[in-house]
């Protein structure tokens, strides 16, 4: 894990089967600043079962203010690709 990242998921406890394999994990930018895991797990998971979430935030200068701007992405695995057009 790095600086300004949260984690949700990774392998269940007792997993022996592989990881997911390639393809399966979903770039998601834009996500509003008030907006969490705990809003963002429950979407995701009516598309299909997640392996792994990871929450990026970063603090950027707006360009137009001299205000702090959140600015979050998510990188999302899926357990396959079945459900990744969804998105």
């Amino acid at each position: 894990m790095t600086t300004g990242q949260r984690k949700y998921g990774g392998p269940p406890p007792d997993w022996t089967d592989p990881s997911p394999p390639p393809g399966c994990e979903i770039f998601v930018g834009k996500i509003p600043k008030e907006i969490y895991e705990d809003e963002l797990i429950p979407l995701f998971e009516k598309v299909g079962k997640i392996w792994d979430l990871r929450l990026m935030m970063d603090s950027l200068n707006a360009l137009s203010s001299l205000q702090m701007k959140s600015l979050k992405i998510i990188f999302l695995t899926l357990f396959n690709q079945q459900n990744k057009d969804y998105f």
